[in-house]
């Protein structure tokens, strides 16, 4: 009676994924679809929920994402299903690095979600400020952020805190930090008035502590952002969410190497090397705060190989490249070679742009650090 087991397979996934054991939720979501028959009309729901699922706990490699995705496409019907294919497709994108097809798919989803409904349109409309941050459209990333939040006040008090949490990272961009930890604090506010957040928002309090952490960083107030990353951590880590473990991780090693700790930034990346040969992503990312860690330890040619392995891997990612120009401009300092350091670090400001972009190594850093190509006699790290 497969169908019947089908349904029991898909119960038993719901009941994993609401108290937080992703994993098991994946295997039960294979087996109910190896049940049902091609054209069974509950078979592209499951498929959504397996897909974001399987790529949050690192079951399914690009080209299986990418094989799901046409599955998927092929089947789409009404606009609702039209909508979670392009908002699919916009994920797939950025793993391969091509942030503006990202964000014109979560913005093609968007729209096809307006068709469906609020709740359908809002997650893609999160991730277009997503891919927007990235590429320093921060105008633009502010107006959807606005949009957003007007979604999110038609749904619910988590859709809401949501949005406060997108805003709140574009605002940390635009230089106001402040405004950026008070709109966290009012979202942690709503989760404590209206109960702990169903587990469909992937592990949302945990993520508020993970936008804090960034925000305090940025600022510079690391012994303050360490601890706001340990609950993400613990909890992906629980429930087998290793892409949130690995974002978790890689916020914190940035505090610990503000805090020049380099034992545990070492413990942290060792996890995050094994969590970006699993996933394969991230890898960039990892590659850049290994090349940190090494220049910390005054370990010039350690810091030059890692700083070239996150430019091989930067692709057309250009916050990528912009850090790992940064990095192995510093190795090159530290080898002594001031030509090819003023070389890296020059490009890297050029790529920048003066545009704040995500995640990307500060305008005022890049200088710094090629000021000491023209005075400094040796290498000094500068954050």
């Amino acid at each position: 009676m497969p169908l019947e087991a089908a349904q029991w397979w898909v119960r038993a996934a719901l009941h994993a994924h609401g108290v937080l054991a992703f994993a098991e939720a994946d295997r039960y979501y294979v087996l109910a679809l190896a049940a049902l028959p091609p054209d069974h009309p509950e078979r592209f729901e499951i498929q959504t929920r397996r897909f974001y699922l399987a790529r949050q706990v690192g079951n399914t490699c690009l080209e299986e994402q990418l094989e799901q995705l046409e599955a998927m496409a092929a089947s789409a019907r009404s606009a609702e299903e039209r909508c979670r294919v392009w908002f699919y497709r916009g994920m797939v994108l950025d793993d391969q690095q091509d942030l503006q097809g990202a964000m014109e798919a979560s913005r093609k989803a968007y729209q096809y979600g307006l068709e469906a409904s609020p709740a359908e349109a809002f997650y893609p409309l999160i991730f277009v400020t997503h891919y927007q941050r990235d590429l320093g459209l921060l105008e633009e990333a502010t107006a959807d952020g606005h949009r957003a939040l007007a979604l999110a006040r038609q749904l619910s008090p988590f859709h809401l805190a949501e949005a406060q949490l997108c805003h709140a990272l574009t605002r940390m961009l635009q230089g106001c930090p402040d405004e950026a930890i008070g709109l966290l604090a009012e979202a942690e506010d709503l989760l404590r008035q209206n109960g702990p957040a169903p587990a469909v928002f992937w592990l949302l309090q945990e993520r508020l502590g993970v936008a804090r952490a960034r925000v305090l960083n940025s600022l510079g107030r690391f012994e303050e952002s360490v601890p706001q990353t340990a609950e993400v951590i613990e909890k992906a880590r629980q429930g087998g969410v290793q892409r949130q473990e690995l974002v978790g991780l890689l916020v914190r090693v940035e505090g610990w190497l503000g805090l020049g700790r380099a034992e545990e930034a070492a413990q942290d990346l060792e996890r995050c090397t094994e969590l970006a040969r699993h996933l394969n992503w991230g890898w960039s990312e990892v590659g850049q705060l290994y090349a940190e860690l090494e220049l910390f330890r005054n370990n010039g040619p350690s810091a030059l190989r890692w700083a070239e392995r996150a430019l091989e891997h930067a692709a057309r990612n250009i916050v990528h490249e912009i850090n790992g120009l940064y990095s192995r401009g510093g190795a090159w300092l530290a080898l002594g070679e001031r030509t090819k350091a003023r070389a890296d670090l020059e490009r890297a400001i050029e790529l920048h742009g003066g545009i704040h972009r995500f995640r990307a190594v500060r305008l005022e850093a890049l200088q710094a650090r090629l000021a000491l190509t023209r005075f400094g006699a040796g290498f000094a790290s500068t954050g």
